[in-house]
């Protein structure tokens, strides 16, 4: 933001709303007041937290933070799941739990992909939400975990039971499941709405598929969770997400359409596989075999698995989701699908390669056809697996070079080449410095920045105020269409909401991020709009007692404080 003005407005959006609820505990992104935007605010609530806990303000979380806690939390949640779902099939007595070479060899290929990432591109399969969504982050291990907290209790009802709608449930039990597990569910919500509803989605499922309903404390739950969803929801969906019914969307926007008739088959490929391998396992080899074993409900888990796979994807393709957000609610088969899938072939003493025949002949020529087969298809998949995993680290190294570049040659040291390998010539902290204190946005940044030194308490007491006429703050964002996230700047970067904050005359307002709630300027700012008695009136409105006015004139800062309970400055 300060060398080149170029920043994604998801970041500033974020770090607002993120500040919003440190300051003033409320879920807003503070353009403009406080008004309520119902989003899953969640993972800003709980950043929020833990920057507080560590002594930083939120952008830096998300920035420094973020990247080091909640990716391993992320991967630690599936490996978490696959260990537990492993132990409850452990005979008592036998030897832990140890994870093999096969274990993180297929781990990284359900992470990373074993196609081409152009391919992965092509069938709707993104690599990198690990990386550019905070609340998918967190909330697919959540969701993980919460499943097998969930698990382990419905293990320990009662051993004896002949199935789960049997089971004697005692007064804790009852806790449980009427308040533990419809809350679980709407913390869910909070945090992403797509795995509160595939949690509600596996609820109704399994629900009818055992038959609890047919008993009153099951049935109870399940209607206390179909209430709490639908109001958690009410609370956290933005009604401009709700843009009707828009056929094969998903589908229109990212897949190309010689690609469609294969995408429920690679879009869901962890979960064909998880489906495929169990079913060997129990020996199922037609549909008369499959139609018993369902009666049976000896594949319950299978059977689950492809619902929700199934249930992911119909957002996509019946309704518009802004920014390809449906994936959000089909990309959860991969890592659950790949957990259990995990839990059954990955640990110490499960052979992935076909045994060899103690009559087989020496050497490569005694090598089984299909060892062959899985050998050549082996080489491929780890080809792209290596090239995958390089994908985004490289882009991420060239965008860094890219901004050292822009200082060096700030700061009068220019070095132009946009290769990594000159990176080790681009790490002199003193031109680096130099380059960012000449950079345009930096006396500005820094002005803001420096509002959050202030403890909270304070804050909560102030507004912040920076008039239409101040050409450099309004201008900031350089990426093209930016006009209608430049409110965000202010709260992003102080943490202090703003009054009077909306974009300038003539600004196109996105209808999403809260924005669309704002009726846009018709005409530019009066004087008696800037009045301090004007400013101190909106200000009232959200309990500050203070405007801090700000102008950022050139390089300069002009800054002036409105005591709203004096009438002077």
């Amino acid at each position: 933001f300060i060398a080149t003005g170029k920043v994604h407005h998801d970041t500033l959006n974020l770090a607002a709303t993120g500040n919003m609820l440190r300051t003033y505990h409320v879920a807003s992104t503070g353009i403009d007041g406080l008004n309520y935007v119902p989003y899953h605010w969640g993972s800003a609530w709980l950043f929020a937290q833990w920057a507080n806990l560590i002594g930083i303000d939120v952008l830096k979380f998300y920035q420094l933070s973020f990247p080091v806690i909640v990716i391993p939390f992320f991967f630690g949640g599936v490996v978490a799941l696959a260990i537990f779902l492993r132990n409850r099939r452990r005979d008592e007595g036998s030897q832990p739990t140890r994870l093999s070479g096969s274990f993180w060899g297929v781990f990284i290929a359900i992470a990373v992909g074993i196609a081409p990432i152009v391919g992965l591109d092509a069938m709707g399969v993104w690599t990198s939400n690990v990386m550019i969504s905070e609340s998918y982050t967190i909330a697919v291990p959540a969701a993980l975990l919460f499943a097998a907290v969930v698990m382990s209790w419905a293990d320990g009802l009662n051993p004896n039971a002949t199935s789960l709608a049997e089971s004697k449930l005692g007064v804790i039990d009852l806790l449980f499941l009427l308040v533990v597990i419809p809350g679980g569910i709407v913390l869910l919500g909070y945090l992403k709405i797509s795995l509160m509803a595939l949690a509600f989605a596996a609820v109704v499922y399994l629900g009818w598929r055992l038959k609890l309903y047919r008993r009153i404390q099951f049935l109870a739950a399940m209607l206390i969770t179909a209430v709490v969803f639908y109001l958690t929801y009410k609370r956290v969906s933005l009604p401009a997400h709700h843009e009707g019914f828009v056929p094969l969307d998903y589908l229109s926007n990212f897949v190309p359409l010689p690609w469609w008739p294969f995408f429920l088959f690679v879009h869901l490929a962890w979960t064909w596989t998880y489906a495929v391998y169990r079913l060997r396992r129990e020996n199922i080899h037609d549909l008369g075999e499959l139609g018993t074993a369902l009666k049976e409900r000896r594949i319950v888990d299978v059977e689950l698995i492809v619902a929700l796979a199934l249930v992911g994807v119909v957002p996509g393709l019946i309704i518009h989701i802004d920014g390809g957000s449906a994936f959000y609610f089909s990309d959860v088969q991969r890592w659950l699908a790949g957990a259990m899938l995990l839990s059954w072939i990955a640990f110490a003493g499960t052979r992935l390669w076909p045994t060899r025949s103690p009559d087989a002949r020496p050497g490569i020529g005694g090598w089984p056809t299909r060892r062959l087969l899985i050998a050549l298809l082996f080489v491929a998949a780890a080809c792209s697996i290596v090239l995958n995993a390089l994908h985004w680290p490289l882009i991420m190294l060239r965008q860094n070079v890219a901004i050292r570049e822009q200082l060096y040659e700030i700061a009068d040291h220019p070095v132009t080449t946009g290769r990594i390998r000159n990176f080790v010539n681009l790490r002199d902290p003193a031109i680096l410095a130099v380059g960012l204190r000449n950079s345009p946005n930096y006396s500005m940044a820094t002005a803001l920045a420096q509002l959050q030194s202030t403890p909270a308490s304070i804050r909560r007491q102030e507004a912040l105020f920076i008039p239409q006429s101040d050409n450099h703050y309004w201008t900031s964002l350089a990426r093209p269409v930016e006009c209608s996230f430049q409110s965000f700047v202010g709260p992003a970067l102080a943490g202090i909401a703003m009054v009077d904050g909306m974009p300038a005359v003539g600004c196109k307002l996105s209808k999403y991020y809260g924005v669309g709630s704002f009726a846009p300027r018709t005409a530019m700012e009066q004087a008696e709009e800037t009045s301090d008695s004007a400013l101190c009136a909106r200000a009232k409105t959200i309990g500050a007692t203070t405007v801090i006015s700000m102008r950022f004139p050139g390089d300069s800062v002009v800054r002036r404080d409105i005591n709203c309970r004096l009438g002077s400055t």
